[in-house]
């Protein structure tokens, strides 16, 4: 019912939302393929995820499961594996080299001197690869360097 000054238009109920359905050609993400769509995309959960369907009109939960990417570093020299992903170095009674390995086309990382010390962190590039040109990184207190591959250099950014 409209409010005095107001004028009141009915809502179709068709060509869309609400009875008239959705659009069977467009893309959509679905947990099951439709034979009644087609432009479908089925989500399948991979390693590391786990899924569970509460069911028409519950929540669908996916669950992250696996290491956070956080390494903390406190001794010397440390290799970076490749699923390192930020590295919270700590030198406490000495200087700390992080030695970073073979680069690959899109690896990333992110290295960062995480305490108040006075002792550094150098990283170091494997083999001829280089870190903007240069043949190693320093960090000094609370420093940090994110670092991205791409043939033969680490470039960061």
């Amino acid at each position: 019912m409209p409010v005095s000054g107001q004028t009141a238009y009915p809502v179709p109920s068709s060509g869309g939302g609400g009875g008239g359905g959705a659009p069977t050609d467009a893309q959509y993400l679905t947990l099951a393929v439709d034979a009644g769509l087609t432009d479908e995309r089925r989500f399948v959960p991979g390693a590391g995820l786990t899924a569970t369907d509460g069911g028409a009109g519950g929540d669908y939960t996916l669950v992250v499961s696996g290491t956070t990417g956080v390494t903390s570093v406190t001794s010397t020299p440390y290799a970076v594996l490749a699923s390192d992903q930020l590295l919270v170095v700590k030198p406490s009674a000495s200087n700390i080299t992080v030695n970073l390995p073979a680069g690959g086309a899109g690896v990333t990382y992110t290295v960062k001197h995480g305490n108040d010390s006075s002792y550094d962190v150098s990283v170091v590039p494997n083999g001829l690869d280089t870190i903007d040109g240069q043949g190693a990184y320093l960090l000094t207190t609370r420093q940090a360097l994110s670092i991205s591959y791409e043939s033969g250099v680490w470039h960061s950014r």
